[in-house]
């Protein structure tokens, strides 16, 4: 490894790389799901991980040095906004997703039925957490 010095284009590199990580991190969602729902073979798809994964992905790159790690959080942190925005129901993306076809029917959801919508997209939230987890730990044990 080696540092690199962008002097006054900085900014504009870490601009790029941001928006590389954010289009990264989309792709790598959409082809991991694909993956775990076998719709595209493992080859093709990227590995997805969970906080088991994080942490072991974390300790190998803390011996790396500090601008690593800096690197691997803000990479954790433009996955979660990415995560976030996509419209599945329980994450914000969900809720403007929902608003937005409240706006453009011109009906609105019911208080109970939205909190079913967003109840059912947690549940399934939590059920691919556990998945990835599963993942996460037989790939560490095996």
């Amino acid at each position: 490894t080696h540092e690199v010095s962008y002097g006054i284009k900085a900014p504009l590199v870490a601009l790029e790389m941001t928006g590389n990580l954010l289009w990264g991190t989309l792709k790598g969602f959409i082809l991991g799901v694909a993956g775990l729902l076998h719709i595209s073979k493992p080859s093709e798809g990227a590995a997805v991980t969970g906080p088991v994964g994080i942490v072991v992905l974390l300790s190998n790159v803390m011996r790396l040095g500090i601008s690593y790690i800096f690197f691997f959080v803000a990479s954790i942190s433009a996955s979660l906004a990415v995560v976030n925005i996509l419209p599945i129901p329980a994450l914000d993306g969900g809720r403007v997703f929902l608003l937005s076809v409240q706006r453009f029917t011109g009906k609105a959801l019911s208080p109970e039925g939205e909190a079913r919508v967003h109840m059912i997209g947690f549940v399934l939230l939590i059920a691919l957490m556990i998945v990835v987890t599963v993942f996460d730990v037989q790939r560490l044990l095996g």
